[in-house]
């Protein structure tokens, strides 16, 4: 019992210690637009605050209306589908603060988030063919693979539009960061994220069919995310 309580006050210490010096970490986030930063965390006057500045990039790819495609023509012999990918590039900065809780190696924190997101939404038809000899329905880059190409945001076949926002979030978390040598924190965390997406931008927009008129722009988001890295220590 004693040499476990010595165990344990001697880990304080060293915790302590490392908590005390200024790091540089490589987070990994479960949020794909702020999938990978870079954070500069130094202690305040009061050890047990941090002070925090940091960037990060992500990027995600979807549905624009959370389905794959809709069918916009049928018959016995051919489906025609109409279908609406997207793609999201975010760069950001981030200032906050962490707060360690006692001499625990666990912390809770706030950040500002301020971020350039830029969105690309296209819409193309892709058709699927009934087949006799297999009595099966096939996509057309299966029927004809030779001649076949998903058409890219880039194509001058697609309806699309191109947004650019301005995203300032604030994300609130709960961390840890525990010692793995002299150098080197693990690190992990869960958190939630807000985020108030404002336009700024409308270009490339090729809508012949009138389709972008029902794709609202969100204005308010809310995400749990987790993430895990290290930190390096500084002398």
């Amino acid at each position: 019992m004693k040499i476990n309580l010595l165990i344990l006050f001697f880990l304080s210490v060293y915790v302590s210690m490392a908590q005390e010096r200024a790091d540089i970490g490589v987070i990994f986030n479960s949020h794909q637009l702020n999938k990978v930063s870079i954070d500069f965390r130094k202690s305040l006057k009061n050890e047990s605050y941090k002070l925090i500045v940091g960037a990060s990039i992500g990027s995600n790819y979807g549905s624009l209306y959370g389905y794959n495609s809709r069918i916009i023509f049928g018959n016995d012999s051919l489906i025609m589908y109409r279908n609406s990918p997207y793609k999201q590039f975010q760069g950001s900065l981030k200032f906050g603060m962490d707060k360690r809780l006692a001499d625990s190696f666990f912390s809770i924190g706030a950040n500002f988030i301020f971020s350039y997101r830029d969105e690309k939404i296209w819409f193309y038809n892709e058709k699927y063919f009934y087949i006799d000899s297999t009595n099966l329905w096939v996509p057309e880059y299966q029927a004809y693979p030779h001649s076949y190409e998903s058409p890219s945001f880039e194509s001058s076949l697609v309806s699309k539009l191109r947004r650019g926002y301005f995203v300032p979030q604030l994300q609130f978390n709960f961390s840890a960061n525990i010692p793995l040598n002299d150098q080197l924190l693990l690190h992990f965390f869960v958190g939630q994220l807000i985020a108030f997406p404002i336009q700024v931008s409308e270009t490339q927009k090729v809508d012949p069919l009138n389709e972008f008129s029902t794709a609202k722009v969100q204005i308010f988001e809310m995400s749990t995310q987790a993430g895990l890295g290290v930190r390096f220590l500084l002398k």
